[in-house]
């Protein structure tokens, strides 16, 4: 990764405090051969840039993107900006204003650690977000507005310009005393599902939020959780509704560390379901060796899965599993010096294991910059 530094100082017409700017690039490039997901050969590669400055009340603005250079296209002369550009200004200790391609404020303090029907928060893919976040004592605040779809379609009427803000999201994460508490809202999209907006109603086919965003939910949501620790072993309770759905999720968390293994179960009560929900599993740790085994039902849907992997780097790693409901996967990284690796690996379901490998058997080369 390439960094050039530059400094602002009485050269500059107006007075004030200098600033420290930098601009930073780094990348990647893959070529490999997939007989499934890529259908034949495949190769890519990208341009990562950040620029930065330090503003002299203690601000830092920065800007990051990602450039495709190539995409299985050597012939590629339409080069633009990916969908990852992220404008911040942000103050360490304080908070930062987030906009572009970042995450919504539920989404950034969620997480049950369990399935629950009723807490299916809307994750962002590829939605042009707007977020403020900020620090009070022990506890962190976010509030987010969807500002456009991947499309770049306004939250207005497909792409007419008007610049609503549309499922306003809100969420925070702190501590009380010896409890660790989450708590995550979020609105009901006035135009996600082809509801009633102002005095309009807009369709879905309309084209406003991206079809592929299958983790979009127009629902109004909110949940709260609280986890302490307790003799040794983590505990979490957590409540959700789904107000548009009318619904109402209840459940319990307890994990119990014993030397590398901790053991776990869940059990959330639904009882705007016909099932409740309920898993149980055994994860282990001990330096790069790590293994996990789990049984679940949810909503009478059961599931099993047993994975493992050595990962003494980035680079070079070994993973393994079966996932009842998607299939096998196996495969190897091996590294050569620190910014390159060669893989090969099968796989019988898309992003399997922590790597991600692709889907059917692959063997590729990458490198990174």
């Amino acid at each position: 990764m390439k960094s050039i530094l530059l400094a602002s100082a009485s050269i500059v017409a107006f007075a004030g405090a200098a600033m420290a700017q930098s601009i930073t690039f780094g990348g990647s490039a893959e070529l490999g051969f997939n007989d499934e997901e890529e259908d034949g050969f495949f190769y890519s590669a990208d341009l990562d840039v950040t620029f930065s400055t330090t503003i002299d009340n203690g601000l830092t603005a920065t800007a990051t993107f990602t450039l495709p250079i190539a995409s299985d296209n050597l012939g590629n002369t339409s080069i633009g900006v990916d969908d990852n550009y992220v404008l911040s200004l942000a103050s360490e200790g304080f908070g930062g204003l987030y906009f572009g391609d970042t995450s919504f404020a539920a989404e950034k303090h969620w997480d049950a650690g369990f399935a629950m029907a009723s807490d299916g928060f809307s994750e962002q893919d590829n939605e042009t977000v707007l977020r403020g976040d900020g620090v009070l004592n022990d506890w962190e605040l976010s509030v987010s507005a969807i500002i456009a779809d991947a499309d770049n379609d306004r939250s207005g009427s497909g792409g007419s310009g008007r610049d609503y803000l549309d499922q306003i999201s809100i969420g925070g994460s702190g501590s009380f005393g010896n409890f660790l508490i989450d708590l995550a809202y979020q609105e009901e999209s006035s135009i996600g599902a082809g509801l009633a907006y102002g005095d309009e109603t807009v369709a879905t086919s309309a084209g406003v939020y991206d079809s592929n965003n299958e983790d979009f939910n127009p629902n109004e949501l909110l949940a709260a959780a609280v986890g302490a620790t307790y003799g040794g072993a983590d505990l979490k309770f957590a409540v959700a509704r789904d107000n548009t759905a009318d619904t109402t999720s209840y459940g319990v968390l307890v994990r119990y560390p014993v030397g590398p293994v901790a053991v776990y179960g869940s059990y959330t009560f639904e009882p705007d379901f016909t099932d409740d929900s309920w898993k149980v599993g055994a994860d282990y740790e001990s330096g790069a060796i790590t293994a996990s085994v789990y049984y679940e039902s949810e909503i009478g849907v059961e599931d099993f899965g047993i994975e493992a992997g050595y990962a003494y780097d980035e680079n070079t790693n070994i993973y393994v599993g079966y996932i009842d409901s998607d299939g096998a996967y196996a495969g190897a990284r091996i590294g050569i010096g620190s910014n390159a690796y060669v893989e090969a690996s099968y796989a019988e379901f898309t992003d399997a294991g922590p790597t991600e490998f692709r889907q059917g058997t692959t063997f590729m080369v990458g490198l990174t910059f």
